[in-house]
Formats: C-alpha cells, sequence, structure tokens
C-alpha cells in the first residue's frame, strides 16, 4: 500500500517506486539475513576448532576463492542480466553460452588462487581449490541469468545455499570434534559444487537451453569485461586488508584481523544482495533515470540503518567476540570495534554500484573505487607498522568512507542528484 500525500506527480510516482523497491529489498535481506546467521554460526564454530594460523589461511583463502571466481568470471553475471533484460539474446541462448564457457573460465581463475593457496598438500592443490572454483564460478554465471529473467526468489536461493551446506559440515565436525584445515577446506570445496549444481538446475529451468552461439559470446564477454574489474576491485577494497595484515605481520594477525573484519562485514553481505536486486529492477526499467533516483534513496535508508546496527556491534564486540572465540581472539575486538564504523558507508555503496552499472557504463566507478584501494593501502602501510591491528582497521573504515563520498560526487556530477539523496533519508522526490 503506497501512502496517497500532495506531492508532485513526479515526486509521487517515486515514492511509490521506492516503497516498492523497499519492501522487495526487505523481503531479500530477510532470506540473505537467514543465510548469512548460518555463514555466521559456521564461521563461529571454525574460530573455536582451528587456531588463529590455520584460521588466518581459511581467511586468505576463502578471499582469494572469491576474488578469482569474480575476476575469472569477466562480468558475465552482470552482462548476461543487461543481455537478457534488454532482449538482445534469448535465454536458452544465453544459459548455453555461459555453459560453455563455465569450464573454460574455472580452470584459468584456478591459477590465480593457486598463487596464494595455504599449505594443505596435494588435496588443496588437486581437489579443494579446482572443485571449489567449479562451484563458485557456475554460481556466478547463473545468477546472472536469474537477474536478466527477474527471479530474484530464485537469486536468494543460489546466493544463500553455499554458507548452509557448509555450516551442516561444520557443524559434523564440531559434534565428532574432528577438524584440521584441511578437512574444512574439503568440506568448503564440497558446498560450493553443490551448490553451483543447483544454479545449474535453477537456470536450466527458468532460462532453458538452446545451441551455443559463438558468435554471441564475445559481445557479452566484451560488455562484461568491465563489470569483472569493477566488482573484483570492490571485493579487494575490504579484502586487501587481510592480505596486508598477513604480509606486514603474520598468518596469526591475519586470523585475528578476519574475526573482527568478519563478524563487521557480514551485514555489508546482505546489502550486497539488495544490490543485485536494484540492479536487477535498473535494467529492465524504462525510465532508468527515475529508477536511479528511487534507488539513491533506498541507499540513504540503508546507510543510516544499517550505521545504527554498526553502534549496536561496538556496544556488544568484547562480550561477543569473548562468548564466540573465546581469550585466544581478545585482539579481534578492537577490529570490530573499530571496523562497524564501517558498515553503514558500505552498505550504502553496495546499493549505488550497481545502480551506476545498470545504466551501461559499468567503469563510471572505477576511479572512484581505485582511490578507495589506494586509500586503504596507503594507510595500512603507514598504520600497520606502528599500530597494529588497529590501524589496518582504520585504515578499512578510511577506504570506505571514500568510497562512498566519491560514488556521492558521481551522482551529482554524472546525474544531478544531489548529494542528500544518498544520504538523508526521505520518500520525497529531489525538489525542482
Amino acid at each position: 500500500m503506497v501512502l496517497a500525500v500532495p506531492f508532485a506527480s513526479r515526486d509521487a510516482t517515486l515514492m511509490g517506486t521506492t516503497g516498492q523497491l523497499l519492501r522487495r529489498i526487505a523481503a531479500v535481506l530477510v532470506g540473505r539475513s537467514m543465510a548469512r546467521v548460518a555463514q555466521f554460526v559456521a564461521f563461529l564454530l571454525l574460530g573455536r576448532m582451528l587456531d588463529p594460523s590455520d584460521f588466518g589461511w581459511y581467511g586468505i583463502l576463502t578471499a582469494s576463492i572469491v576474488l578469482a571466481a569474480q575476476i575469472g568470471s569477466i562480468g558475465l553475471r552482470q552482462a548476461a542480466a543487461v543481455w537478457l533484460g534488454q532482449g538482445k539474446d534469448t535465454p536458452g541462448q544465453v544459459v548455453a553460452n555461459l555453459l560453455t564457457l563455465w569450464p573454460v573460465l574455472s580452470a584459468l581463475s584456478v591459477v590465480g588462487v593457486l598463487l596464494v593457496a595455504p599449505p594443505v598438500g596435494a588435496v588443496g592443490l588437486a581437489f579443494v581449490i579446482p572443485v571449489a572454483m567449479l562451484g563458485a564460478m557456475a554460481v556466478i554465471l547463473m545468477q546472472g541469468v536469474l537477474l536478466g529473467l527477474g527471479r530474484t526468489t530464485a537469486f536468494g536461493l543460489t546466493d544463500s545455499l553455499m554458507p548452509m551446506l557448509l555450516l551442516v559440515a561444520v557443524a559434523g565436525f564440531a559434534l565428532t570434534g574432528q577438524a584440521s584445515l584441511g578437512a574444512v577446506l574439503v568440506a568448503l570445496a564440497g558446498s560450493y559444487l553443490l551448490a553451483g549444481g543447483v544454479a545449474i538446475v535453477m537456470g536450466l529451468r527458468w532460462g532453458g537451453l538452446a545451441r551455443p552461439e559463438p558468435s554471441r559470446i564475445v559481445p557479452m564477454v566484451r560488455h562484461g569485461f568491465a563489470f569483472a574489474v569493477n566488482v573484483f576491485l570492490i571485493l579487494l577494497s575490504t579484502r586487501i586488508s587481510l592480505f596486508l595484515v598477513e604480509g606486514l605481520a603474520s598468518a596469526e594477525a591475519a586470523g585475528q584481523f578476519f574475526v573482527g573484519q568478519r563478524l563487521s562485514d557480514v551485514l555489508g553481505e546482505v546489502a550486497m544482495a539488495a544490490g543485485f536486486v536494484l540492479f536487477s529492477d535498473t535494467v529492465r526499467a524504462e525510465d532508468r533515470a527515475a529508477a536511479m533516483r528511487a534507488n539513491a534513496r533506498i541507499a540513504a535508508f540503508v546507510l543510516w540503518g544499517f550505521t545504527g546496527l554498526s553502534i549496536v556491534v561496538m556496544l556488544l564486540a568484547a562480550p561477543l567476540v569473548a562468548l564466540t572465540f573465546g581469550e585466544t581472539y581478545a585482539p579481534a575486538v578492537p577490529v570490530l570495534q573499530i571496523t562497524a564504523l564501517a558498515i553503514g558507508p558500505a552498505a550504502a555503496t553496495k546499493l549505488i554500484y550497481p545502480t551506476l552499472t545498470a545504466q551501461g557504463r559499468p567503469l563510471i566507478a572505477t576511479p572512484v573505487i581505485l582511490v578507495g584501494i589506494a586509500v586503504n593501502v596507503a594507510l595500512s602501510l603507514v598504520l600497520i607498522p606502528g599500530f597494529g591491528l588497529t590501524g589496518a582497521a582504520i585504515a578499512l573504515v578510511a577506504s570506505q568512507v571514500a568510497l562512498l563520498a566519491g560514488y556521492g560526487v558521481v551522482l551529482k556530477r554524472r546525474f544531478e542528484i544531489p548529494y542528500r539523496t544518498s544520504l538523508i533519508p526521505s520518500l520525497r522526490g529531489d525538489g525542482p
């Protein structure tokens, strides 16, 4: 139900659009939150079962898989969504072309992960990394089909299945008391693969299957590559801190930082799912300018809503870490308290970026993302040697604030959307 208020017709239309999107995003956030609860519980159990050094290596490997899958998918998730949303190809052709590329892209991505693989021996090299990458790549590619067809519920399921499966495996380790880094990584790979299989089934169900059209692959790859670079950079902007801590300190320090950062980062990942909903809506919208204004308003709601949650996280950081991970991870408390400040800005940026890329100009945000990464790296190099984990946390927060400010500049200069639209919650229009 949309409130009837005496605004101008343009503002009333935008208010209705904003209200509808808020309700859709709320539904996605609930589903995504359930998956993140599963991920969170698995995260807690692993923190209890693995020592800080092994946990640090686990964090580095999982971050590497995510980064490699994103850059290795060469932006085909977003490109497929655009192709289908704009009717450039039939769903069956897109599915067939993506499945053709799937094993090739997976194999290329494995090479990147092997460069930073933890010391888990032949099992990691021969099984864990290739299997995990096949599953992760399948999920990413088929999500493009689901987004392009507007199947956001199915998208949410594919996004949530992997952490649910991993939780089941980790719970089994906890009950039996048998856990090692190698066993956990095998469970991780199996969870990715099963989730990838389900994603393929759903892609075939909703999109069908036609004969591959190689001539149509190159244009889609060309369109998607810019998306891949940007998504990789966005993910790197938060995960690079973990690599810097390991390089400038130790794997044990990385494990401590991983605990603090991931506890605060879970909420940001929930917002990412909502960003894909906005992307799906915008690429299929007849009036993209109106959709963009509405999405900017939603970013303002998310910014302050998640900032409110960050205050709760800061206040509960010490007992939360003590009760869940124990005194071994006491150094993670200040990391969590500081990185919690980035929850609101990070969540807002994860909604604004998909809206920008849905305009068909994915490189428009690249300079801003690079500035955010530069801020993180520069401050980390200066602060980590002197302040340790606290310095890394400060650098991460500063980079996310810089990213949000940069997006505000892009919205203002390129699309004439006032700064207040994405910063101050309101259901009204921007005014004349």
